[in-house]
């Protein structure tokens, strides 16, 4: 702004000047040579007012170059302060971050220990746990295997039991419950008559003893012809045993069990215990077959071999009475 006003006055000096060379010389009148004057004098006050802007603005130049100078260096002083104190505070907070990461770290490893002691406490209470465990898991597996090996040898007795039945069974006259209750009241009644019983014995042999007698003698003598041989009737609750020999076992047999319910002659021990308990609870059995010349001998040996005399029925340890 200051240097186009500059440029201005110097201008309409310059005019001026070129005016005052360029004119015809002539005689100025009052009035012109006033106004000349006047324009001098408005001359002059404008070079002195340019000098003293010339002046100011060469002072204000000095001043700008001196705040020019006086910003840099106290942007330079600035900048450096800001250097200054950012490496102060960068180098305060890498302290504090070193400081912070080595309490993190004391602090991680700290943790670190006690979560490892935490675990090994907890590793080693589980490891006794699961040692205790599998003691128990143990001692209980064997006690279901001693459980198991106990219901097996009971269920294994139960079957040898249940065979040893079924083989009792095999070998004895099958008579159902109401048979046997009928039997048994028809023995009360025999009691109660004074006369001869054989007639009762009879029809409870033809009714109730022949046909099951009938079936056991064709499972245990299941041949055509007469069996020649050895035979042995037990006493199924105790074992006890008659020990006897026969040229036709079938029959003879069969003798035994009508003796043993009162059809004939029966006057020794052996019938009279089948007599009290019946016929029923004996088993019948072929335990030899032979020649007719080797019965005595074959008698007297199965006879000795199960102690017929001492723990049985037999009266004698053999001989030929038997072998009809």
């Amino acid at each position: 702004m200051n240097l186009i006003f500059y440029i201005v006055i110097g201008l309409i000096i310059g005019a001026i000047i070129c005016y005052i060379i360029m004119r015809p010389i002539h005689e100025l009148d009052e009035e012109t040579l006033k106004n000349n004057k006047e324009l001098i004098e408005t001359c002059n006050k404008l070079v002195k007012e340019q000098a003293i802007l010339e002046t100011e603005n060469k002072a204000l130049l000095d001043k700008k170059n001196d705040l020019t100078v006086d910003i840099k260096r106290i942007t330079e002083e600035s900048t450096s302060k800001a250097q200054e104190t950012y490496n102060l505070a960068y180098d305060a907070m890498q302290e504090r971050l070193s400081q912070s990461a080595e309490i993190a770290s004391s602090k991680y490893k700290r943790a670190e220990e006690e979560a490892k002691d935490e675990y090994l406490k907890l590793l080693k209470s589980c490891q006794d746990e699961y040692l205790e465990t599998a003691k128990n898991v143990e001692a209980v597996a064997q006690t279901l295997n001693d459980m198991r090996n106990k219901v097996n040898i009971a269920i294994e007795e139960e079957k040898r039991i249940l065979a040893e039945e079924d083989e009792k069974n095999y070998y004895k006259i099958k008579i159902t419950e109401e048979q046997l209750w009928d039997i048994h009241i028809l023995k009360e009644a025999v009691k109660e008559l004074k006369g001869d019983h054989e007639a009762i014995n009879k029809i409870i042999w033809e009714f109730y003893y022949k046909k099951p007698v009938t079936d056991l003698l064709n499972r245990i003598t299941p041949s055509n012809h007469p069996i020649i041989g050895i035979y042995k009737i037990t006493k199924s609750n105790s074992n006890k045993c008659y020990i006897g020999q026969s040229v036709n076992i079938r029959t003879r047999i069969r003798d035994h069990i009508k003796a043993g319910l009162g059809i004939g002659f029966s006057n020794n021990k052996f019938y009279s215990e089948m007599k009290d308990c019946g016929p029923e609870e004996f088993m019948y059995e072929v335990i030899e077959e032979c020649d007719r010349s080797k019965l005595n001998e074959r008698e007297r040996y199965w006879i000795d071999f199960y102690q017929g005399v001492d723990f049985g029925y037999n009266s004698t340890i053999g001989n030929r009475g038997n072998n009809e």
